[in-house]
């Protein structure tokens, strides 16, 4: 993307999120470790750990969609428990956000899944076209723009993901298990296309089990216990 090193930084903030003896809980039970952690503006980090460690929980959270048993979390510099619904939607959209199983709409085509992320801030798409075209071409999607998600390959799909995630040129992007099943190759190159996004300074977050696909970018690690001894690998 052509954009200066330090286009998305947040210099005022000292982290981007923070993460203080959170305990976690989700449809597969509790996980009894307590989690802490902080995201550095700017910064690329790595969430790992076998299934039903809590990766996916960590994600809900940072995505605004859960809430933590215990601990406390600061996000964008503020106390979550602190915030009232009301609060939530501004910070929200400073977050992209890669989900596990997509959430691709069928309905409709790539250009304009791509423009209802643009919308839902708010902006009018129109004027937005020449910004949504610069990124699914950056993405590899220039001759795809009109096909519906289901006639897309799945790394297409994947591609469409990141690149929804990042049109709105958020604070931070998260994505959990953004390479799926794809095969090494493709994966790697996934990989580093949200690598780049950091490098532009936008702070990431990726959820992975397949750290060895970094492609050797420096990444600060986050592993995860398992929520229990015999935790099967996802």
């Amino acid at each position: 993307m052509s954009r200066t090193a330090d286009a998305f930084a947040d210099e005022s903030l000292a982290t981007v999120a923070r993460f203080e003896g959170v305990c976690l809980g989700d449809s597969d039970g509790v996980q009894p470790n307590p989690v802490s952690f902080a995201l550095a503006p700017g910064g690329l980090h790595l969430l790992t750990g076998p299934a039903r460690s809590g990766k996916t929980a960590i994600m809900n959270i940072v995505g605004l969609s859960a809430r933590p048993l215990t601990g406390r979390i600061e996000l964008f510099g503020r106390d979550l428990a602190r915030i009232k619904p009301r609060g939530l939607p501004p910070l929200r959209r400073r977050i992209g956000r890669v989900f596990q199983d997509l959430r691709l709409d069928e309905d409709l085509n790539v250009f304009d899944n791509v423009a209802l992320a643009v919308r839902a801030t708010g902006a009018a798409a129109d004027d937005s076209r020449h910004r949504i075209a610069e990124v699914l071409r950056w993405m590899g999607l220039a001759e795809q723009m009109a096909k519906r998600p289901k006639r897309l390959s799945i790394l297409d799909q994947r591609r469409l993901a990141i690149a929804r995630a990042v049109i709105n040129r958020p604070t931070l992007v998260i994505a959990d298990e953004p390479t799926g099943d794809l095969d090494e190759q493709a994966a790697a190159g996934l990989m580093r296309r949200l690598v780049d996004i950091h490098r532009v300074g936008t702070t990431v977050l990726v959820a992975s089990r397949r750290p060895n696909l970094l492609g050797g970018a420096e990444a600060a690690v986050i592993s995860l216990a398992p929520s229990a001894p015999d935790a099967a690998a996802a």
